[in-house]
């Protein structure tokens, strides 16, 4: 396989509204940029480019905007094109909700930018690589929905934080890598990390230096980590965090510089491992798949509910939410979804899955709120008050998508689908 990627700055302005705590909270300074990375895989048949942004989440409309600006630039394919939000707090309004209108101004910089930064992939120096996965358990996230045992009732951590203690809900801590590494020029040209936390190690609602500033938090820690050490990219996307947190959530930039620092030093452990280990976690064949699928879901009518995340949908009955794939051979999937997803479904997804690894793409291919397991409808909660689906919609991701994984993986897995049908 040959790989080449790109960084750009897209950080907003100050005396811009940030978008991770409704409206109001207006910036005063930078701390770290914001930024478009960009990782371009090419098989020798079929080239697909993955972008992550830092950013809260981006609509459906824009998203197709962006491939759009791909497809004129590369003459790639909308379905080859793989797009993934940090879900980043402390930066620009870039999704529209009912009470903080989209950021218009900086999403016309946002695709000028885009454009810029995929355009020079025209003429970029493709390296010959090896591509490895890895895996390793982080103890960095924890679960901010503290169910009660003994009457199933759900609360939410950041408005009980004297709850902490209790937090031993479900997480995924799965700290995920690919790494591409060049045999001719020994050293790794790019490292993709993929961990599932909301990026709120540093931000907080409250008039203190981190709650009014531009930041990446944790995932630009990382990265920065990562690559001053290793002198590799790194591309960095979140997992299945609809209900994960950092364990020291919302405490300053000190916490967010200590996390990433501690998932940077991680992601060196499993580079490392794994140059030591070239047959057990090379991928042998990685021919490059793609595919992207609508999920029919039924919106809630309750007028009770908080309907501020998908204001494009007011009024409408069902929508059609894709769900993006893209495979590396036949160890590795990513699956892309349109929202929130709660780590337990994210996690059904894995343990579902017939490829070796599986990683979840947070706010991929739409903004739509969050996705909840069905018994978060029975405990209900804050995630459960801001669905705009239906209790059975999460478990219909799963569904849609295990069903889609085993199709791609082929051979006897395919086969096995016949037994849904009976």
């Amino acid at each position: 396989m040959k790989v080449a990627s790109f960084k750009k700055v897209i950080t907003c302005r100050i005396g811009d509204d940030l978008g991770g705590y409704g409206k109001g909270i207006t910036s005063v300074a930078i701390h770290d940029d914001l930024f478009l990375r960009g990782l371009c895989m090419d098989d020798g048949g079929k080239r697909v480019l993955m972008l992550s942004y830092d950013l809260v989440g981006i609509d459906m409309p824009d998203l197709e905007k962006i491939r759009g600006i791909v497809k004129e630039e590369l003459g790639l394919e909308a379905v080859d094109v793989i797009i993934s939000c940090t879900h980043n707090h402390s930066g620009p309004h870039s999704r529209w909700e009912r009470a903080t209108p989209l950021n218009e101004r900086y999403m016309e910089d946002l695709f000028r930018w885009t454009r810029e930064a995929v355009s020079e992939l025209r003429d970029a120096a493709f390296r010959e690589v090896d591509v490895y996965f890895y895996g390793k358990h982080c103890k960095e996230n924890l679960n901010r929905r503290v169910v009660a045992l003994e009457d199933n009732t759900a609360r939410f951590l950041p408005s009980f934080k004297e709850l902490l203690p209790l937090a031993d809900g479900i997480t995924d801590d799965e700290l995920g890598i690919i790494a591409f590494h060049d045999p001719a020029n020994p050293g790794f040209t790019d490292v993709l990390v993929n961990f599932a936390a909301h990026p709120l190690a540093s931000h907080c609602p409250v008039q203190m230096r981190s709650g009014n500033t531009i930041t990446a938090d944790f995932p630009g820690e990382l990265r920065n980590y990562v690559e001053e050490n290793t002198g590799a990219g790194c591309f960095y996307v979140t997992g299945a965090a609809g209900d994960m947190f950092p364990r020291e959530y919302e405490q300053g930039f000190e916490a967010s510089r200590k996390m990433g620092v501690s998932l940077g030093q991680a992601v060196i452990e499993c580079m490392a491992n794994l140059i030591r280990n070239k047959d057990r976690y090379r991928i042998k064949e990685p021919k490059l798949s793609t595919l992207m699928v609508n999920v029919d879901l039924k919106l809630l009518c309750n007028e009770n509910k908080q309907t501020k995340y998908a204001i494009r949908k007011d009024g409408m009955e069902r929508a059609l939410e894709p769900l993006h794939f893209l495979t590396i051979g036949t160890d590795v999937c990513f699956v892309g979804v349109p929202g929130e997803l709660l780590a337990e479904v994210g996690l059904m997804m894995k343990w579902c899955s017939p490829f070796r690894k599986t990683f979840i793409l947070y706010n991929s291919t739409d903004y739509s709120g969050y996705f909840c397991h069905p018994n978060a409808f029975v405990s209900k909660g804050f995630e459960y008050n801001a669905a705009l689906f239906g209790s059975i919609s999460g478990f219909k991701l799963l569904q849609v998508a295990v069903e889609n994984m085993y199709r791609l993986r082929g051979s006897e897995f395919a086969k096995e689908l016949d037994d849904l049908k009976r």
